[in-house]
């Protein structure tokens, strides 16, 4: 029950991105339990029952710390079933690949530089 609050507590509602569900939330193992994953706050997440279904299906992937901030290396990553990352800030829409991003420059006659 203590894990319980703490991770509601820090989450605040389904941590999926675009997700305001608020109300019956289960709280998921990121490596789960039957793989030897610690039942710790950083392995813990809240999830909605249709998202933690949607991850157990194999329709959305979770990985990372639950306890980082969400710009940190190792903070909690959300996929979707293609491996897209969806994006964190919140609109539930997946980001571009690399190679998306350079086909859209091609396409608008732009061409790509490296980012330093």
């Amino acid at each position: 029950r203590r894990l319980r609050r703490i991770n509601e507590h820090r989450d605040g509602g389904c941590r999926v991105p675009g997700c305001s569900a608020t109300l019956g939330l289960e709280i998921h193992h990121i490596v789960h339990w039957e793989d030897l994953g610690p039942t710790d706050p950083g392995n813990l997440i809240t999830l909605c029952r249709r998202h933690h279904r949607d991850h157990h299906q194999g329709l959305l992937g979770i990985n990372g710390n639950a306890d980082l901030v969400r710009s940190a290396v190792g903070a909690v990553r959300f996929t979707d079933r293609w491996n897209h990352t969806l994006d964190p800030v919140g609109t539930g829409q997946t980001l571009p690949t690399r190679a998306e991003l350079i086909q859209r420059a091609r396409d608008a006659a732009v061409e790509p530089r490296r980012c330093r």
